[in-house]
């Protein structure tokens, strides 16, 4: 085996090399997006695919008296999500836990949260699905780029509240943009504080920002999206299994097993307008 955790490369954690008793958390992205995406369940049921319908798109016409009605082609399509494991483990010896500072439960949160930026970077990376996207390769994110975003559902008939998932060099390029605006919405001036400063909300759409947004085009971008929320985003993920623990003791290592496995898959079945919009900007 190799990896294992022991004194040599777990210093950090042994009082002696420790300068006070606060361990900084691990830098993980929260797993914020999968509360806001489509979702699906394989729970309990066999199979690991998904299948998403989607309905066609019928128009009513003006009748003409006495004459019969025909049939309209009424054909929907789906899309299929397929599940995998996602997992990692960590092999703490002996010798190394019996000299940290830290527990068992302090493993079990870093597995835990490992996995919940794993998944939230899985559903970010659907981005490169999305039909219609909004912004200019290695140009920065702009008001009106945001705008042309929400115009762009409204025109494609989606259905709000939206929310946007953006990386933070693009909230930040945002922020500057409405800085320096002399927009009108904005009285001819720079946006109030309160938007610049939080940028939580705005235009009623929902900013999530994370770090799992994927790069676009060979690094030079980055690729976020703007979505309805909940069951009518474009962007959706699966779950199979909820995420797992399991403990194994290898007495003949001296060390304990810690396996974190989720089973789960993510996709795009809905990449059109009324799904989803991609915002490409400068990385």
């Amino acid at each position: 085996m190799a990896n294992e955790i022991n004194p040599t490369v777990a210093t950090e954690f042994i009082p002696t090399e420790v300068l006070s008793q606060y361990i900084y958390r691990a830098a993980y992205a929260s797993s914020a997006l999968a509360g806001y995406v489509a979702y699906g369940s394989l729970m309990g049921q066999p199979g690991l695919t998904f299948e998403f319908p989607k309905s066609p798109l019928v128009e009513a016409a003006a009748l003409t008296q006495g004459v019969d009605l025909a049939n309209t082609p009424f054909n929907p399509t789906s899309s299929t999500i397929t599940v995998g494991e996602v997992g990692l483990m960590i092999s703490p010896t002996d010798l190394m836990m019996s000299a940290a500072i830290v527990g068992e439960n302090y493993f079990v949160e870093q597995l835990s949260l490992a996995l919940g930026t794993k998944l939230t970077t899985d559903i970010a990376a659907n981005s490169s699905s999305i039909t219609t996207s909004v912004g200019t390769t290695t140009q920065d994110l702009t008001e009106t780029n945001f705008l042309d975003a929400k115009y762009n559902l409204r025109n494609g008939n989606a259905q709000g509240p939206f929310f946007a998932a953006l990386h933070p060099i693009q909230v930040r390029d945002l922020q500057v943009d409405i800085a320096t605006s002399a927009g009108a919405i904005w009285g001819a001036s720079a946006g109030p504080d309160s938007v610049i400063a939080e940028m939580a909300m705005l235009y009623n759409v929902l900013i999530i920002e994370t770090t799992c947004v994927p790069t676009a085009n060979a690094g030079a971008d980055r690729g976020g999206f703007m979505a309805p929320q909940g069951q009518a985003c474009g962007i959706a993920w699966v779950e199979k299994t909820r995420p797992g623990l399991e403990r194994q003791r290898d007495a003949s290592a001296r060390l304990t097993e810690y396996v974190a496995v989720g089973t789960y898959g993510t996709g795009c079945p809905n990449p059109a307008a009324n799904g989803a919009i991609g915002i490409t900007t400068d990385a």
